[in-house]
């Protein structure tokens, strides 16, 4: 027997929205049925993977090719930062993972939170969201990268979740030689820029509607931050299509609504 739901439970949305130089159309179909943050979280992956797409094929227009590949990690050593939703995402796909798979990560997560703790940077990383400053938020991501602490699911130099990793990781390219990343504050490394990061925007959704302060978490530390998580976020739910159409707006940074119709075509 399918687990579908019939096609009366699901609504389609078209929306189009400019981001950038040029238009981008999407299409999404979701439940009708309220749904948690957590469980709306692919529909935002999907968004940003788009408008990412729609930066490369511009870039490469331009000449500039993305030069990030399996087993050039470097960029996995940075401080990644991981909303709220995507706290309890993770959680939730640690949970499903093999017990040995399981066990390799949590191993990590402790050895990693050891060096920070010794580094005496862990305290200061666990109130990370509250800094104001650009400057502040850049010399401490930059203490971080010095200690050379791998991301719990860098496994072989490449990501073990890449079809689930973080937002600010879909985000990150780079189309300079990736050597130059191993080599951060040199400032040689040259990544694409999103007109809009919906990483930054998804900070501030923990709340469902996009109007809480910016929260956020660096990802080796996202299991016991989704303690803190867990009873104020996990348990409420929201209407999708409403929540896309939040999401939008503040992506768009504008008050105008976004264009979204219904449209009864299968995505």
């Amino acid at each position: 027997m399918s687990d579908r739901l019939p096609v009366s439970e699901y609504e389609s949305v078209d929306v189009l929205l400019r981001v950038g130089a040029s238009p981008l159309r999407i299409q999404a179909q979701m439940p009708r049925d309220p749904m948690s943050l957590p469980d709306l979280l692919p529909l935002v992956q999907s968004l940003t993977d788009a408008l990412v797409a729609a930066d490369v094929r511009e870039a490469e227009q331009m000449g500039r090719r993305v030069s990030c590949g399996p087993g050039c990690g470097a960029c996995c050593r940075q401080l990644v930062p991981v909303s709220e939703i995507e706290v309890l995402y993770l959680q939730d796909l640690l949970n499903g993972l093999s017990s040995s798979h399981r066990a390799r990560i949590e191993q990590r997560i402790g050895r990693a939170r050891s060096r920070l703790s010794n580094a005496g940077l862990l305290d200061e990383l666990r109130t990370a969201s509250h800094l104001d400053s650009r400057e502040a938020r850049r010399s401490l991501g930059y203490r971080y990268f010095r200690l050379g602490i791998p991301c719990p699911f860098l496994e072989e130099e490449s990501c073990s979740i890449h079809p689930q990793r973080p937002l600010a990781c879909r985000e990150y390219l780079v189309t300079s030689p990736p050597a130059t990343c191993a080599e951060l504050e040199r400032g040689e490394a040259q990544t694409l820029e999103l007109p809009r990061r919906p990483s930054a925007i998804l900070y501030r959704f923990g709340d469902g509607i996009g109007a809480s302060p910016p929260r956020w978490a660096p990802l080796t530390l996202f299991l016991e931050r989704s303690r803190d998580c867990e009873a104020r976020i996990r348990q409420r739910t929201h209407a999708g299509p409403l929540f896309l159409e939040r999401f939008l707006r503040k992506l768009a940074n504008t008050a105008e609504k976004p264009t979204v119709s219904p449209d009864t075509r299968d995505p």
